[in-house]
């Protein structure tokens, strides 16, 4: 509860007291039916007495487990169904129906602007990936985000690795969009090379991995909504983490560069992207 309570300058973000309140409410009027019971059967009955106990301990669990675990867990089901575009199940498609259109639209002014609704699902298939990855399970959550990004892809197209997104698609993405699949790729890229720990030989991981890193820093290149993004610290991973790469492990520039070439224009872009921001600057 103490976590849970809104104070000025934290963010909102998991916090569930509304829920946890509900639980504890279910779980008061319970315990207020089940214990006073108990104490006047005492040992005459003891199969009722048992139940009557169980139902007791469960008062505790049942309710935080429905209000909270499982709501969220639907949530991330629904959204997960969606971006892997789940057209056998009736629920899935109206789900699809109504958040898988595009994930923005343009304003009068010309500035592209973002679905909530796709911001929501890619938000609640984030929590699951966080969870997949604290638990260890690095191929889970990769898939997470495999489906965070099949989000923002055009009508009926999953997302590929090796395809990464079109121009198009990339043009339609608002800021928020944006931010959310640079910061997808970056911890894609950071999955997929954790695989390298458990097996050194892993080509595909380690491909990928270098792959998913030059994707997100050529999207926010690339993307018209970059101009609305004030904050571009959301891109300095990537920049870090492509000279960890250049320095450490054999890759394959894009477009044909040399080495030089592409490491040249990856320093020189940082610079750029710092806008005189001392640390991030003398860092580029």
């Amino acid at each position: 509860l103490l976590i849970n309570v809104k104070s000025k300058g934290v963010p909102d973000k998991f916090r569930e007291l509304d829920d946890i309140v509900a639980s504890m409410t279910s779980s008061f009027w319970m315990l207020l039916a089940t214990l006073p019971t108990v104490g006047m059967i005492g040992q005459t009955q003891p199969n009722a007495r048992a139940y009557l106990l169980a139902a007791s301990v469960l008062s505790f669990v049942l309710p935080l487990s429905y209000n909270i675990a499982q709501t969220r867990l639907q949530n991330v089901t629904m959204s997960t169904g969606l971006a892997r575009g789940n057209a056998n199940s009736k629920q899935g498609s109206s789900i699809q129906r109504q958040t898988k259109r595009t994930s923005s639209s343009s304003s009068r002014d010309g500035k592209v602007k973002d679905d909530p609704q796709i911001l929501q699902a890619a938000e609640e298939t984030a929590i699951m990936g966080k969870m997949f990855d604290t638990m260890g399970s690095t191929s889970k959550a990769v898939a997470m985000n495999r489906d965070i990004l099949t989000l923002f892809k055009v009508e009926g197209d999953d997302f590929s690795w090796e395809a990464g997104f079109t121009l198009p698609e990339i043009h339609s993405l608002g800021p928020k969009s944006l931010e959310v699949v640079v910061k997808t790729l970056l911890g894609s890229s950071k999955l997929w090379r954790s695989f390298l720990y458990m097996n050194s030989d892993n080509e595909e991981a380690k491909r990928r991995g270098v792959k998913c890193c030059m994707d997100a820093l050529d999207i926010f290149d690339k993307a018209p909504a970059k101009t609305q993004v004030s904050d571009r610290s959301v891109i300095f991973p990537g920049y870090s983490a492509m000279s960890n790469i250049a320095r450490t492990m054999t890759y394959v520039p894009p477009n044909n560069m040399s080495h030089e070439e592409f490491e040249l224009s990856l320093g020189e872009n940082f610079v750029k992207e710092t806008q005189y921001q001392q640390y991030h600057h003398c860092r580029a």
